[in-house]
Order: structure tokens, then sequence, then C-alpha cells
């Protein structure tokens, strides 16, 4: 089944909530965002290798896990960590994903490479 990836983030919005207060001034909140990623589009952390739905190891879990990130502010919590890795095996239990145009947020304004 191909799901509409903006519900997916929408779907979740203690996900969706965490990478606004962690991860968006950063990756999202202005026209060039760093690296290029905005963490609001979802599509885009797919098509990157960033979320890798159904994946454990997935960059963002390695990222917020180790502690690499975020750079600036508080460090997530345990608890947080645990609703990213939920949303992401979800994903994967959702049936195949694959990117499309859908920009599920509003403010998803990131250039794609």
């Amino acid at each position: 089944m191909l799901l509409i990836l903006g519900l997916l983030l929408a779907g979740s919005p203690g996900a969706e909530a965490i990478l606004k207060a962690h991860c968006y001034a950063c990756h999202g909140a202005t026209p060039e965002p760093e690296r290029g990623i905005n963490v609001l589009d979802l599509p885009a952390l797919i098509e990157m290798g960033i979320v890798e739905p159904g994946n454990p190891k997935s960059a963002l879990l390695r990222v917020v896990e180790s502690g690499r990130m975020p750079l600036k502010g508080k460090k997530l919590t345990r608890k947080e960590i645990d609703v990213l890795r939920r949303w992401v095996l979800e994903m994967g239990k959702a049936g195949p994903v694959r990117p499309g145009p859908v920009i599920p947020h509003e403010h998803a304004n990131a250039p794609r490479s």
C-alpha cells in the first residue's frame, strides 16, 4: 500500500513536536537549512536516507541516540528518542513507503538537492 507521507508525520504529533523543538531551528526554519535538511519534509528525509522507515539504525536515530545532534540546545531525553524510534519503526509496518512530492508541513521549504 502506498502511503501519503504527509499523514505519517501529521499522524505522530509527538515526533513532529520533538523535531520542531530540537531540530527545526537549524534544519528547517530558514530558506537554506543546515546541510539542506528540513526535518519537516518527510519525503526528502526518506529520499536522502536520513529516515529509513522500519530501520532502527536510521541516520536520524543514530545521531540523536549518540548525542551528536542537536548541536545546540538540550539533547533529547530517552523518552523523546523512544518516540522517534517508534515513529520510524511504525512507518515500516505501514507498508511500502516511497518518497513523493507531498510536503508534510506548511513550513517544509527546504530545497532538495
